[in-house]
């Protein structure tokens, strides 16, 4: 409010910062978690994980999500993608945009 409280302050010009401040923060964010994925879906095609998938993509198909028979394998290539999961986790977790790596 006003000093004379007969009419309300104006806003306008702070909302719209604070809006500009909120989208360049979620901008910094978008921008780190798509630079994430390519250098994720890069791995996927390296030497260590691209055999293991060539392997198993094959019996893959046709098997439902969760079934015993999928569940089946992914216990036998368990040692290959843990491989995958232990590179996904060494490179994303606990660091936020602009943090060393």
């Amino acid at each position: 409010m006003s000093d004379d409280d007969s009419a309300p302050d104006d806003s306008t010009a702070e909302t719209l910062r604070r809006i500009h401040r909120v989208r360049d923060h979620l901008n910094t964010v978008n921008a780190a978690l798509m630079e994430r994925g390519r250098v994720h879906d890069a791995s996927e095609f390296s030497e260590v994980e691209k055999p293991i998938l060539d392997s198993i993509y094959p019996w893959l198909r046709g098997l439902s999500y969760g079934s015993p028979d999928y569940l089946a394998l992914v216990r036998e290539a368990w040692p290959g993608l843990q491989q995958h999961n232990t590179h996904l986790l060494a490179n994303t977790v606990a660091r936020w945009p602009g943090e060393a790596k």
